[in-house]
């Protein structure tokens, strides 16, 4: 069997040697590592990278389903093409490792396409946002879990100027500080064992989070938030509905971090583990939903 050298492999070569059914695993990974350094935008890169080992994955593991976040089609990809470092890393960590995060934050700016700020489009939902930010039990207003640069604490400033940067509290694993003068910045790595480190805050904010996460890693992040509210919280949570307009998203956030997008009986049966339930929720065709939880009230109004 001919084998090629990384010196000598071409696409057209490899393509010829997998017609005659004679593909070495030189030609193989040398093509497929030339080709996922040509992919670049953040959009794209990782689900076209993913779906390409899907099926092999399934395959070789005798279906074995559902994944682990860090054994997805993803890691599988980079063990087959003998790239070890990455074998075993969340495809952010991956990300991470690529010098890819800085595009890929600047793509998540916009939050998949925008729909309104946020205060705007939970009032088209009928959701009185300005109530449950008005308590007076706690000086931290809004916690927002994964905001990223904290864009959406921004719109909601806008539309409450009375709230100081104290009132509005960004969390994330890489804060970026580029708002930090408007902005309560803290560094909070909601996957190792910390538990989270603002109590009884008004709201807590998660936006396209839980998607990302296993239902195991989400009910880990709803405990954490969970048992940092007070009766009077409340967590929000800003997803895209389980429909056939994200269909396309839901197969990604499974073969790139064994995440998925969920529906309303699958948002009940979450809170209900954690203590809590769902007291408003909106799931349009397009663009982000809305699931308010609160703490889990008994038969006669007690927490």
């Amino acid at each position: 069997m001919t084998r090629h050298t990384k010196s000598t492999i071409s696409p057209l070569t490899w393509w010829r040697c997998r017609r005659r059914s004679m593909a070495c695993c030189t030609c193989k990974r040398t093509f497929l590592r030339r080709t996922v350094r040509r992919l670049n935008p953040p959009s794209s890169t990782e689900p076209v990278w993913a779906a390409a080992f899907l099926m092999k994955q399934l395959r070789d593991t005798n279906f074995e389903y559902p994944f682990q976040e860090n054994k997805t089609p993803t890691q599988y990809g980079y063990k087959l093409i003998g790239e070890e470092r990455f074998a075993n890393e969340h495809t952010y960590s991956i990300m991470h490792m690529q010098g890819r995060m800085p595009s890929f934050s600047r793509f998540m700016e916009g939050k998949f396409g925008k729909f309104g700020t946020m205060p705007d489009r939970v009032k088209s939902f009928g959701y009185d946002l300005g109530s449950a930010i008005s308590g007076k039990e706690s000086d931290v207003v809004i916690v927002d879990v994964g905001g990223a640069r904290g864009e959406m604490l921004l719109e909601v400033k806008a539309a409450y100027p009375h709230l100081k940067k104290e009132n509005l509290v960004l969390q994330d694993f890489h804060p970026d500080m580029v708002n930090g003068e408007s902005l309560t910045i803290q560094h909070w790595d909601f996957k190792d064992d910390s538990p989270q480190p603002v109590r009884g805050a008004l709201v807590y904010s998660l936006t396209h989070i839980y998607h990302n996460l296993s239902d195991l890693e989400a009910l880990r992040l709803m405990k954490k938030v969970a048992d940092a509210m007070e009766p009077y919280s409340t967590m929000l949570i800003h997803e895209f509905a389980k429909n056939p307009t994200y269909g396309k998203m839901h197969a990604t956030m499974i073969t790139l971090y064994a995440g998925r997008i969920r529906s309303s009986r699958e948002w009940k049966q979450m809170a209900a583990l954690v203590g809590l339930e769902v007291t408003f929720e909106v799931y349009p065709v397009a663009g982000e939903g809305l699931v308010e939880m609160r703490k889990l009230r008994t038969a006669n109004g007690a927490v």
